[in-house]
């Protein structure tokens, strides 16, 4: 009888095809992408350009193992919540845009009034990054919260708490000052559009879906929150 041999069974096209780059939709922008394209660099470059934008890099094996272990670590939690609750997602317009979102958990507002952003990382966090404070203030205008709070899951005292390590307020004027520099940004996405709709068509093709424009009557829809 033959000794059996220990096999490695290779995930890593699987990780590769789940997390691969997708085209981009027209006029469409991710809350989480944001942060990068409002704010610059000390040269004055966006810490995301427009170009950076169309042509999404392939993440490597430890970036694509981070994203993986994110989704893990938000399914643990809200295994234990309404899943009704989980994973809303909103679509905003704003002067020919739309800003997607997706919220990590919206409680009953007889549970908590806050709104609940998770952070599932490795390392314990005092206090929440400034760009996890920006998401949320979009959720706030975007899901109609006055607060949304950041938590991370933590064991203490033998009991599995989600602490707060932020919380911010409701601020429209400041979301629509934000949502501003996206419109601005986006028409620098279009100039990148048309640069490489001459030079390469067929690669434009690849990375953008030409198709989703948003229609008239949604160019100039005013600041209202979305229930």
């Amino acid at each position: 009888m033959a000794e059996k041999i220990p096999r490695d069974i290779d995930l890593t096209p699987l990780l590769e095809k789940r997390f691969a780059p997708y085209p981009r939709k027209l006029a469409r922008y991710s809350v989480s992408d944001i942060w990068a394209i409002c704010n610059r660099n000390r040269d004055g470059d966006r810490y995301k350009s427009a170009r950076e934008w169309l042509h999404q890099p392939s993440p490597d094996l430890a970036g694509m193992i981070r994203m993986y272990n994110g989704i893990i670590g938000h399914e643990q939690v809200q295994f234990m919540l309404d899943k009704e609750r989980c994973e809303v997602k909103c679509e905003y317009p704003y002067r020919g845009i739309t800003i997607v979102g997706k919220a990590d958990y919206i409680p009953d507002s007889d549970v908590d009034p806050n709104g609940w952003e998770f952070k599932t990382g490795p390392v314990a966090l005092e206090k929440s990054k400034r760009w996890h404070d920006w998401q949320a203030k979009f959720y706030c205008t975007m899901f109609a919260r006055d607060k949304w709070s950041i938590l991370q899951p933590v064991v203490k005292n033998e009991r599995l708490m989600l602490r707060e390590i932020g919380v911010v307020k409701r601020d429209d004027k400041w979301v629509l000052e934000q949502f501003e520099k996206v419109v601005e940004f986006h028409q620098e996405v279009l100039a990148e559009i048309q640069n490489l709709s001459e030079k390469d068509p067929e690669k434009l093709k690849e990375l953008i879906d030409l198709g989703t424009e948003l229609s008239p009557d949604e160019l100039d829809m005013p600041l209202t929150a979305v229930p």
